[in-house]
């Protein structure tokens, strides 16, 4: 991936190594990264993903928007 890339999952936790995402956010090597998902859910409280630079992290909630709703209402 290139410097200015942002790494995102909103797939499966357990696909990521962590601690090599870490390394290359650290390193520079990527701009940030975004994370719904990871291979320990919830995401310890001392985990070192909670306190790095340029990461976004949500609880495995990406599912939640309006229009998921909206279509299975339709669907109903």
């Amino acid at each position: 991936m290139q410097p200015t890339a942002f790494f995102i999952n909103t797939s499966r936790g357990p696909l990521v190594d962590e601690e090599a995402l870490l390394e290359v956010l650290q390193d520079g090597r990527i701009a940030g990264a975004g994370l719904d998902v990871f291979e320990i859910e919830p995401l310890p409280l001392e985990h070192p993903l909670r306190k790095a630079k340029r990461v976004t992290l949500s609880p495995h909630s990406g599912y939640l928007a309006d229009t998921n709703y909206e279509v299975r209402v339709v669907l109903l």
